[in-house]
């Protein structure tokens, strides 16, 4: 039987991956069942993180909804801004964010500011873009002009002098330039995990505080 441990109002798991900030506050927690929590409604056995001073800073939804006037589908993390706003999240329906229509099922993440940081496309096949052989097992992440942000190859390629094998994944510079090119090996027919966010990592917490 999993211990379980009351902390701040929430039930929570007391053996898995229970982090604090330095004041003792919590920082991550897995909870044990679902809970209202800053306003939205949080799945059961699933990571939730705080920011300093008790602000919820990403969580997995437990339904469908409406989220700070955003539409976000149940099941997928969503991520928040210390001041409450949404920050990273996996559409329900179509939204406009900063002047540009996305659909439903489209992950993106927004600045605090409010403008479209990044979004994603996924592919049906392999396909070249802007130069680049992008593969269709992972979606591409693209900065808010279009130009590329996050994406595994689909076959070996030359960037910036660098020839970088199958399936690394690469993370690009809004003016085009190489920030990192990392390989993860996944069996073929695998499912391999999909990023919650892409070459803007601003909002993920290292841990706590």
């Amino acid at each position: 039987m999993q211990a379980l441990l009351r902390h701040s109002g929430l039930l929570i798991l007391a053996d898995r991956g229970v982090l604090f900030h330095q004041d003792e506050t919590l920082a991550r927690a897995i909870l044990a069942e679902e809970t209202l929590v800053d306003g939205v409604l949080c799945a059961p056995g699933e990571e939730i993180e705080f920011h300093r001073g008790g602000r919820l800073a990403s969580a997995t939804l437990a339904c469908d909804a409406l989220v700070r006037g955003f539409p976000a589908r149940a099941g997928s993390p969503l991520g928040f801004h210390p001041d409450g706003s949404v920050g990273n999240a996996l559409t329900a329906s179509s939204v406009h964010v900063d002047g540009v229509e996305l659909g439903s099922g489209a992950r993106l993440t927004i600045g605090a500011d409010g403008r479209l940081q990044e979004s994603w496309r996924i592919l049906s096949v392999d396909t070249e873009l802007h130069g680049i052989p992008c593969s269709a097992r992972f979606p591409v992440w693209s900065w808010s002009d279009g130009s590329l942000s996050c994406l595994h190859l689909a076959q070996p390629c030359m960037i910036e002098g660098r020839r970088l094998a199958w399936e690394t994944e690469v993370l690009l510079e809004r003016d085009g330039g190489l920030r990192a090119a990392r390989r993860r090996r996944y069996p073929r027919g695998a499912v391999a995990p999909w990023r919650v966010f892409g070459a803007d990592e601003s909002l993920l917490l290292a841990g706590a505080e």
